[in-house]
């Protein structure tokens, strides 16, 4: 009987490594243990702001009474206050060129010193609608 028992071991070893032998080769079944697990893949939009220590610059375009305007704001930053703020003026009408630098002292006035989140519940700074309203486009995205 032990006999019997020994063959009937052997003959199942045998078996199973053969079965075992053709369900590794077998591609379909490898594939499917051996599939790397899924992932769920999420796009990170990059911020149109750009980063140089502390300063964070970005280029504003939108369109006034008097036509296109393109202006680069740069807030400072230390944690989440504002240390900063700088625009340049780019536009030769005079109209424009005389909000935007009453937006610049004002903004200066009022946001130096208060935290990130407040900029983007600003209203119309200095009369400048259409460059506030830039503004607060461009905090949104920051």
């Amino acid at each position: 009987m032990s006999k019997n028992v020994w063959m009937f071991s052997a003959i199942l070893v045998i078996v199973v490594s053969v079965f075992l032998g053709i369900s590794i080769s077998d591609s379909s079944i490898l594939s499917t243990f051996m599939k790397p697990a899924e992932t769920e893949q999420v796009e990170v939009a990059e911020s149109p702001w750009t980063k140089d220590g502390d300063m964070f610059s970005i280029e504003v375009a939108y369109v006034s009474p008097a036509g296109d305007e393109t202006n680069t704001i740069t807030l400072g930053v230390d944690g989440s206050t504002v240390t900063s703020f700088e625009m340049t003026i780019d536009t030769t009408n005079e109209a424009s060129k005389l909000y935007q630098e009453k937006f610049i002292s004002e903004m200066k006035q009022t946001f130096v010193g208060k935290k990130v989140a407040e900029l983007a519940q600003i209203d119309t700074v200095a009369g400048a609608s259409n460059t506030t309203q830039a503004f607060k486009d461009a905090v949104a995205q920051f």
